[in-house]
């Protein structure tokens, strides 16, 4: 999905975390399991350096 974005032109950033699968990913978007990635501060952080970028 990233090269194909990429490949159109979009912004992209792709990390990938050890500690959580791909339905855990959002799972610690909750407070209780955010300790397990930086998901969170990494999804805040790309939407704000994208914000004014519209």
């Amino acid at each position: 999905m990233a090269q194909r974005l990429t490949g159109s032109g979009v912004r992209v950033e792709s990390e990938l975390y050890d500690t959580v699968n791909h339905v855990t990913i959002v799972a610690v978007l909750a407070s209780v399991l955010r300790s397990r990635a930086p998901v969170l501060e990494r999804v805040t952080a790309f939407v704000q350096a994208n914000q004014a970028k519209r």
